[in-house]
């Protein structure tokens, strides 16, 4: 989740972008840091200079993200969970 919000907040991706970006995740033990397909070649090479130890997965978890422009809410549904959808929904200050 937290890479999600950073992709929005830090490197300015709208939600769904941000959503399909690759994820990372590293714990204590084992001390791998685990990847998904997408990094480049020279993100991957600069992670192994630090002295990570690198291993691809296929998918790490699932955001089903809602994002407010001011104007409308956007939802946007992780390609990582098939089937999974998200529609726009106008926002209207007046009562019906």
């Amino acid at each position: 989740m937290l890479q999600h919000v950073l992709n929005m907040t830090a490197h300015g991706m709208n939600a769904a972008q941000a959503n399909h970006a690759p994820r990372i995740h590293h714990q204590w033990q084992p001390d791998v840091l685990y990847h998904e397909p997408g990094l480049s070649p020279e993100t991957l090479g600069l992670l192994r200079a630090k002295g990570h130890r690198l291993e691809q997965r296929t998918t790490m978890g699932s955001v089903q993200a809602i994002a407010w422009d001011g104007a409308q809410f956007y939802g946007t549904a992780d390609p990582r969970r098939p089937g999974a959808l998200a529609v726009p929904v106008m926002h209207s200050e007046a009562t019906p």
